[in-house]
Parts: C-alpha cells; sequence; structure tokens
C-alpha cells in the first residue's frame, strides 16, 4: 500500500510539472490567425486532481511539417472535424491540423484553406461557381482576411472586366471587387459585423487550368491585427511591395512590350500601411528590379514608346481622371528627400510613376494609396499593366 501511494504521488507530481509548462507555453503566432479556444483552468497547486483532468489544446497556430500554416488541435478534435494532421504541437500534446474545403461546402472553423479540387494540380474541367460558405467561429468577429497564397484563373476581357473567370466575395460589408487572373500573393480583408452569419466566396472558372489555395482567416473584434474600417489590403511591416490586381512582372520586359491586358476595370479600393511608433511618413517608389519601361502604367499606351526610353509620368488631378493612384498630399522628391524642386500631387497615372530617381512621400496618416480605375481598358489602355510599387516609412 505504501509503494503505491508512494507511486501516485511520483506520477502526480510529473504531471503536475508537464501540465505547467504546456498549459503556459504558446506557440509562435501568425498575424491574423487567433486563439479561439482557452486550456481548461486546472488548479496547478492540487496534483491529486489533476489526474482526473482531460487536456484540452489551445486552438494556436503552428506549422506543418510541409511548412504551412495549421492550427493545433488534439488528434480526436482534428478527425472529428474532418481535418489533415500534418506534425506536432503544444510539446506533442496536439496534432498542427490543416482543414482544406473545396467547391460547394462550408467551414466554421478559423484558418480554413479554400482549395480547387484537384490542387495543388491545376482543375481538369470548367467548374462554372465553385462556393465556399463560411460561419462565425464566435460571436467576436469583426474581420476575414484572405490569403491568395495560389491563385490562378481566367484573364480578363479585352476591356479589362472578369467576365468569365473571377472571384466573388458576398454577404459582408465591404465591397470588394471581381478580380481574375495571377494573383498569387496578394490579400484582402472583408470587413463583417459580430456574428455575421456567414459570407460566401466564389471562384467562378469557365475553362481548365485554374488552380486556387484560399487561407480564410477569421478576426475578433479587438484583435490588433485588425484593419482599419474601408482597407482591402493591410500592409504591416515598415517597407513592403503594393501591386494592382493580377499584376504580372512578367509581361514587363525591357526589350519588349506588354502583348495582353493585365489591368483589371473596376476597381476601386484603399490599401493602408500600418501607422508605427517613431515613423511620420511613407517614401513610394517604382518596383526595384522591374523594367523602368513598364513597371507602372495606368493610362496612356507604354508600347508607343521605345523600350529604355524614359516614359513619362501625369500627375494632378486634371490629368487623372480614369485610371489613377491617390496618395493624399503627395510630395515628389528624389531618392534623398531632397525638395528643392517639390512638385505636390494627389493623383499619379500615366506610363510612370515618377521618373528615377524620384520618389513620392507621404505625411498623411492613416497611410493609404488609393486605386481607382474605369469600366475600360481599351484603346489607348489597351496594354496597361497596372503597377508594383514599393513603400518604405521614414523615422520622424
Amino acid at each position: 500500500m505504501t509503494i503505491d501511494i508512494m507511486n501516485y504521488y511520483a506520477c502526480a507530481v510529473a504531471c503536475w510539472a508537464l501540465l505547467a509548462v504546456v498549459g503556459r507555453a504558446t506557440p509562435a503566432k501568425i498575424e491574423g490567425l487567433e486563439q479561439t479556444q482557452e486550456i481548461d483552468d486546472v488548479d496547478y497547486r492540487d496534483p491529486r486532481l489533476i489526474l482526473f483532468k482531460f487536456i484540452s489544446v489551445a486552438h494556436d497556430s503552428c506549422i506543418t511539417t510541409s511548412n504551412t500554416q495549421g492550427i493545433c488541435y488534439s488528434a480526436t478534435d482534428c478527425t472529428n472535424l474532418q481535418g489533415t494532421a500534418s506534425g506536432t504541437c503544444a510539446a506533442g500534446l496536439g496534432v498542427c491540423c490543416t482543414f482544406t474545403r473545396n467547391c460547394e461546402s462550408s467551414t466554421n472553423i478559423n484558418g480554413t484553406l479554400f482549395q480547387n479540387p484537384e490542387y495543388p494540380s491545376v482543375t481538369t474541367a470548367a467548374l462554372a461557381a465553385c462556393r465556399l460558405k463560411v460561419s462565425p467561429v464566435n460571436n467576436n468577429i469583426c474581420q476575414i482576411r484572405l490569403d491568395l497564397t495560389d491563385f490562378s484563373i481566367g484573364q480578363p476581357n479585352a476591356e479589362g472586366v472578369c467576365v468569365t473567370d473571377f472571384l466573388q466575395v458576398t454577404g459582408g460589408a465591404t465591397n470588394i471587387p471581381l478580380i481574375c487572373g495571377e494573383n498569387a500573393g496578394q490579400h484582402l480583408y472583408l470587413d463583417v459585423s459580430p456574428d455575421f452569419g456567414s459570407i460566401t466566396i466564389n471562384v467562378d472558372t469557365s475553362t481548365v487550368g485554374a488552380k486556387w489555395n484560399i487561407s480564410v482567416t477569421q478576426i475578433s473584434c479587438n484583435s490588433p491585427y485588425r484593419a482599419p474600417s474601408g482597407c482591402l489590403q493591410y500592409f504591416t511591416s515598415t517597407f513592403g511591395t503594393i501591386k494592382s490586381f493580377n499584376y504580372d512582372a512578367k509581361t514587363t520586359s525591357t526589350t519588349t512590350a506588354p502583348t495582353a491586358t493585365t489591368q483589371l476595370a473596376n476597381q476601386e479600393y484603399g490599401a493602408c500601411i500600418k501607422s508605427q511608433t517613431g515613423f511620420c511618413s511613407v517614401v513610394y517608389s517604382k518596383t526595384s528590379g522591374v523594367s523602368a519601361d513598364y513597371s507602372f502604367s495606368m493610362t496612356d499606351d507604354p508600347t508607343s514608346y521605345a523600350p529604355g526610353t524614359v516614359i513619362p509620368g501625369m500627375v494632378k488631378s486634371s490629368n487623372c481622371s480614369t485610371d489613377y493612384l491617390v496618395i493624399p498630399s503627395g510630395i515628389i522628391a528624389d531618392t534623398n528627400l531632397i525638395y528643392s524642386n517639390i512638385t505636390a500631387a494627389d493623383r499619379y497615372c500615366g506610363a510612370n510613376f515618377a521618373a528615377s530617381p524620384d520618389t513620392i512621400a507621404s505625411k498623411v496618416q492613416p497611410f493609404v494609396l488609393y486605386v481607382v480605375t474605369d469600366g475600360t481598358e481599351v484603346g489607348i489602355d489597351g496594354y496597361n499593366v497596372g503597377f508594383s510599387i514599393d513603400y518604405r516609412m521614414q523615422a520622424c
């Protein structure tokens, strides 16, 4: 009897030590992915109770063995929720679980991956509408972020309109424009009301060869990862690159002109940059390493200029009325921010952003770049590729 009691207490103390560590260990979070369930409240001071407690794994983000995003669940819960286990988490007590859905399915699980049926292969048949219905994980969700980790569907028509193939999101409070073409690496934010009911993500394709993998993240109303209302895109680093949807760098050769319309019509949205302590302005420039000829073309015909020549840009409201960028209180200066020849403008269009080495700076907060295109890309606008712009925040 004495031996049994000693073994009991030895086991209890060991379990207490393990749970004390595991219960307080939280894996690194992936931006925007919220924990939706806490570990059960266990009285760590009383080891006699631990043997009668079930261990509940916190639903934190994790990285799978294939280096993709997952969510930490118990092995049983992962199976019951139709997930796929790939690697471990929570000090080995949980599995890194991925939840994939494809056509005509639904989910209320944070971090769900919406994929074409054959993913990672391309579609072998025209799917028409392929929809995912998303319901809230709780009644405190105010935004949904869509990360297009893979996205390649049909191009727009000759007018830049996504007609036969498109991504469509309905049911939220944000007017998300139709997008199509090549958009791997892009992201979208959708405002929703708490306990929003559901939204529907629809990828409609009319031809074979499409491929997509969309990560669906639900963001709580009090989350530090929540984007300001009205921002379709939200960049949280002090530097990065902002691209128009369907921007394809392959069409920006230094020796040949673009061969197809890539700029999308009917776009109107804000790309916001998170304010940071100690930074008072943002400087924008054409993306480095991309051809100076065709890295920016929103209006005018870039093919009318010989490769290697400096293409003029257009600024100010009087010159930009169809397709343009808005940078509030933008000021053109050189790369050293010398303002000896200051040019102030709020709209930027044409076939060049700012002649090298010039940049465009803005001190207006919150930092935001607005994108506007009209309903047609034919005629003189028929070869516009959109834009790829680098941004970098400047210290006060």
